[in-house]
């Protein structure tokens, strides 16, 4: 009786259950090893992974009858899909030639936008009294004063130079000294 048991459950495991198993080579035809097999059921949740051998080989025992997808991965290759259906008591042969992954390159620019004046085509530069100081070969002796130009616009330019409209003008004294000098026009 227990012999009978045996036998029919091994017959029920035959036929409910079967093999999967397959190649994977480069474009040289060279066997790929460590190679991620991915086993996926299209009507369940169920997954089994296994990694290729040295020979570029893979095997999943005890896969229940049904629709599967094997998909085939490993860096610097692209990934590799096949469908298949496992039948009772039948294995499933696969062959993968994957292929040489194309180069993802990136590149991520990022740059603070500053402030435009769109009415005035003018720049400015503020300089502090103590960069002045601070600069080789300048100090206050050496300029006895600093023209501050503020609100000009370019009207003309010939030879080099430049002729402006200039809404004000400051001069800027040198240490002890008290002269400021406002134009009115």
């Amino acid at each position: 009786m227990f012999a009978g048991l045996l036998l029919s459950s091994l017959t029920a495991f035959a036929t409910i259950f079967g093999t999967v198993t397959g190649l994977i080579h480069d474009p040289q035809h060279r066997p790929v090893q460590g190679a991620q097999v991915t086993l996926r059921a299209a009507s369940s949740a169920w997954t089994k992974t296994v990694s290729s051998d040295d020979a570029g080989e893979f095997r999943f025992d005890s896969v229940p009858l049904g629709e599967y997808t094997v998909n085939v991965e490993l860096a610097g290759f692209a990934s590799e899909e096949q469908k298949l259906v496992l039948s009772s008591g039948r294995e499933a042969r696969t062959h993968f030639s994957l292929t040489v992954a194309q180069a993802k390159e990136t590149v991520e620019v990022k740059d603070i936008s500053s402030e435009i004046n769109t009415e005035s085509s003018a720049t400015t530069t503020l300089v502090s009294r103590r960069q002045i100081a601070e600069t080789p070969g300048l100090g206050p002796s050496s300029i006895p004063r600093i023209l501050t130009i503020s609100k000009c616009r370019v009207a003309a330019t010939r030879r080099n130079t430049v002729i402006a409209l200039m809404a004000s003008l400051t001069w800027l004294p040198a240490r002890g000294s008290s002269a400021i000098a406002r134009p009115s026009w």
